[in-house]
């Protein structure tokens, strides 16, 4: 209750190298008492950043930077069921229905491509869904059950698939939701005492 939760227009900006200044900037436009409430965290895509550039990050954001257990958000998304459903609701994306067995073949097939993995990795990781690149495989899907018809859209697709999951399959983003849930609980109770969460946007 009275937490909100933004995007970061920019998340290429925390890759520069003047990161340290950029997250500066957010955290004094979250931490001003007049303008507006304090930052809790900035929870960022892992990609293929090594461990001490994470560690960096962190330290250079006191602490507030956080990564996702996984590369990225759409790793979360590629869901057979909630594909298929989305593209079926698209205008015009191809004459014939998507099944959920057609997308989770594409999924199967693709997630032995080791191009659609960091640089470097010389076999296909036994927890593929942490590893792979899930926006490059969603846009593949796309472009080919579509028949370039429709591109992946990562605004406007990524949001649809989400609220499918929340609807039929909400335990696809439980390990998202126990994260929130454990940044916004442990931030409160770092609060002075009398201050709750309701007062501590993010």
């Amino acid at each position: 209750m009275g937490t909100a939760i933004l995007g970061i227009r920019e998340t290429g900006d925390f890759e520069r190298r003047d990161a340290k200044r950029v997250i500066e900037l957010y955290r004094r436009l979250t931490s001003s008492s007049t303008l507006l409430p304090p930052a809790v965290a900035f929870v960022l895509d892992k990609e293929c950043r090594p461990d001490q550039e994470m560690a960096d990050l962190q330290k250079m954001s006191s602490g507030l930077a956080t990564f996702l257990p996984r590369r990225m958000y759409e790793n979360y998304l590629l869901n057979p069921s909630a594909i298929a459903a989305v593209v079926n609701g698209i205008e015009g994306f191809r004459p014939q229905a998507v099944s959920a067995q057609e997308v989770g073949e594409l999924v199967d097939a693709k997630r032995q491509n080791l191009r659609l993995y960091c640089p470097g990795a010389t076999q296909i990781p036994i927890d593929w869904i942490v590893a792979i690149d899930g926006t490059k495989i969603l846009r593949e899907i796309f472009q080919e059950l579509s028949e370039a018809r429709v591109a992946f859209a990562k605004p406007k697709h990524s949001v649809a698939v989400t609220e499918w999951l929340i609807k039929n399959d909400p335990e696809q983003l439980r390990e998202i939701a126990n994260m929130l849930s454990q940044l916004l609980n442990s931030k409160d109770t770092d609060m002075p005492q009398g201050q709750g969460a309701s007062g501590t946007p993010t």
